[in-house]
């Protein structure tokens, strides 16, 4: 039974030790290998050591216990973007180890049993509210916050409760005593559901991770094009039934085959990166962006007119003309045509789409470098309205 623990921990640290090989980037992960790898070190020391109540094994064995505790509260909170200050687990360590060394004076066992959970208890708490500082409460996230709650409640409750049965306890007595006992099978049952816990969190960030890598164009870093696609069907249905206006806008480089020719295919990324970046840093968060084709993208505009939106299309395309693109020379500019159109409520994405992309084909064809309104453009005087297009300053551009 004693070998019950160490065992549970041994197998999530090499669990969570492969969970961490697929995405070294979420340190939190590691984290929790060691935790369970101390505590299995901890456990191990308990109960291969001849004489549990002698100060040295008392002493390493709590030392032990309390860093694999403080590991998994650190990294359950930094999976949810929380810190908390080492130096709280500094100063539960040390107290608690003082006392621990005060208390081996002794003959009962108690003492010593009371300070250890405590601090174990102390430090899950740190975790507990950390997670509930946390932005994010997922149904994961919740079930870790209140297990933690539930571990350090028992490191409060167990010990008191058991000694109301045993009463005093001394070393000798310890392993054979009832309160050993519920302690392996208390331990171990907190210990696996909490494992598992951080396991399916693990688990679940990684499908969020992947999923999210699946619908976002590495190059751009906007929505790939059937990311958006399926958004921009959930904007258009949102915008009918709240009756909130959407627009769409297609944008295309111009004479981006000549950019490849020239430069090579490297430069060519470079410039829909840039172009993508830019694109991402403009809109706003009710926005969608995304990359469509090779060089074409599009974006969803909420709670935005057609004319509104050309205007937002026209900041973009000037500020095209002045970024800088690594591996084409300062004075060549790149250009993009632009295209917009409104929604109306009527007709759906594909043809909705069609219409910007149509303007934007427009727009090619009367000079590139500017963006067309597909659809009625409201001027200062309200009675007239135009199809209008909307140009902006030159910029040096490529040659046809």
């Amino acid at each position: 039974m004693g070998l019950m623990n160490p065992a549970i921990s041994l197998v999530f640290a090499l669990l969570f030790l492969f969970a961490w090989q697929r995405d070294r980037s979420r340190k939190h992960i590691v984290f929790f290998s060691i935790a369970y790898s101390t505590l299995a070190i901890g456990f191990l020391i308990f109960h291969f050591v001849p004489d549990p109540a002698a100060r040295g094994p008392i002493l390493t064995m709590h030392l032990f216990y309390t860093a694999g505790c403080a590991l998994l509260a650190h990294g359950a909170a930094r999976r949810v973007g929380q810190t908390i200050q080492p130096s709280y687990f500094v100063a539960v360590a040390v107290i608690s180890s003082l006392l621990m060394i005060a208390s081996t004076y002794g003959l009962d066992q108690n003492p010593r049993l009371y300070i250890a959970n405590s601090a174990y208890g102390l430090i899950f708490i740190l975790g507990a509210h950390a997670m509930g500082l946390a932005a994010r409460h997922e149904p994961i996230d919740r079930i870790i916050f209140w297990l933690f709650a539930a571990t350090a409640v028992q490191f409060f409750v167990r010990p008191a409760a058991t000694f109301i049965l045993e009463e005093s306890l001394s070393a000798s007595e310890y392993r054979d005593s009832t309160y050993y006992a519920v302690m392996i099978m208390v331990v171990a049952l907190f210990s696996l559901l909490l494992a598992l816990a951080l396991l399916a969190a693990v688990m679940l960030d990684q499908i969020k991770v992947d999923r999210k890598m699946a619908e976002t164009d590495l190059l751009t870093g906007l929505r790939s094009r059937r990311s958006f696609e399926q958004e921009a069907l959930a904007m258009l249905a949102r915008s009918k039934s709240r009756n909130v206006p959407v627009s769409l806008i297609v944008a295309d480089l111009d004479f981006f085959k000549q950019v490849n020719d020239i430069w090579g295919h490297q430069v060519g990324d470079n410039a829909i990166g840039a172009f993508g970046k830019l694109i991402g840093s403009t809109i706003r968060t009710t926005d969608v962006a995304g990359r469509i084709g090779g060089e074409e993208f599009c974006i969803v505009v909420w709670n935005c007119t057609g004319t509104a939106a050309a205007r937002l299309a026209d900041r973009i395309r000037l500020a095209l003309t002045e970024t800088e693109i690594d591996g084409i020379p300062d004075d060549i500019h790149l250009t993009a045509s632009f295209g917009v159109a409104a929604f109306s409520g009527g007709e759906g994405y594909g043809r909705l789409f069609g219409q910007a992309d149509a303007a934007m084909y427009s727009a090619k064809e009367g000079g590139r470098n500017c963006v067309h309104y597909d659809g009625e453009a409201e001027l200062e005087d309200e009675t007239k309205r135009v199809r209008k297009p909307f140009r902006g300053a030159e910029s040096v551009t490529l040659a046809a």
